[in-house]
């Protein structure tokens, strides 16, 4: 079996120095970690358990991210790695906002038992060893994202949302959103609420996603730092604290900015 991290660590290596030379178009790169902290805290370390990327803002309306999500599943024995690479574009019509994607994602055998038992033994936790899934496999991936304002105001901008992700014999959905932002001095905030459709064909995950699911998130942002609380972002029906903070910073751009898939996130008992 080959191991995914090998390959993201290339892709990783050839993109960064591509992107942080003086030809490049790249005008920020973002990195973001989150736990589960404020959640049950007799939850254990389980499914969708960490998160790890970079994501590199690619002129004026690309960006292009890779990375690595560690899945596990103690009650059956298993894990794997989800290794993936996405670039989207960030189109803008009049009332308008629309994103479209394409990428790879490959399951398989990477760093995420590695990495998960490191943090594990910094913070004094229990090891965790499970069978990795027998087979590596490749699902090619598209997206669609876009949304509409309702309501502008001096409470802020309502509006409403539509997420399309497909990565055919993995999994796919479909989710509603209504979103609230509002800036209040120098702290931009807000606030979603939604509903998910999904399908998962991947056998290991597909007991563990519910077919359709509500989700919810809370964040701010104050300069290169965000922070956002969210429930059920991986479908797994769990909540999250995420902290982002942009290493190269450009100014924001006009419209409602679709919301970023976390690139780094830590999952914690």
């Amino acid at each position: 079996m080959l191991k995914t991290t090998g390959h993201l660590t290339t892709i990783a290596l050839l993109v960064t120095g591509l992107l942080t030379s003086p030809a490049a178009g790249a005008t920020e790169i973002k990195l973001r970690t989150s736990n589960d902290f404020l959640s049950d805290p007799n939850q254990s370390d389980d499914l969708y358990t960490a998160e790890i990327g970079l994501g590199f803002r690619v002129g004026a309306h690309g960006e292009l991210e890779l990375g690595e999500r560690i899945f596990t599943d103690r009650e059956r024995g298993l894990r794997f790695d989800e290794s993936y690479v996405r670039y989207t574009r960030e189109l803008h019509r009049r009332h308008l906002d629309l994103r479209v994607g394409a990428g790879l994602v490959v399951l398989g055998h990477g760093a995420g038992e590695s990495l998960q038992n490191s943090i594990h033994r910094l913070i004094g936790g229990t090891e965790l060893e499970l069978d990795y899934v027998d087979d590596e496999e490749w699902f090619a991936t598209a997206e669609l994202w876009l949304s509409r304002a309702l309501l502008e105001g001096r409470y802020g901008t309502l509006a409403a949302s539509l997420d399309v992700q497909a990565a055919p014999g993995f999994r796919s959905w479909l989710a509603t959103s209504l979103d609230l932002t509002h800036q209040l001095g120098p702290v931009d905030l807000s606030a979603r609420v939604g509903y998910a459709l999904h399908e998962v064909e991947f056998e290991p995950l597909a007991p563990r996603i519910a077919a359709s699911s509500p989700s919810w998130s809370l964040g701010a942002a104050v300069g290169r730092l965000s922070v956002q609380w969210s429930y059920n972002h991986y479908g797994t029906q769990s909540k999250h604290v995420e902290l982002a903070y942009r290493l190269r910073w450009s100014p924001p751009r006009r419209g409602h900015r679709p919301p970023d898939i976390p690139l780094a996130s830590l999952q914690l008992p």
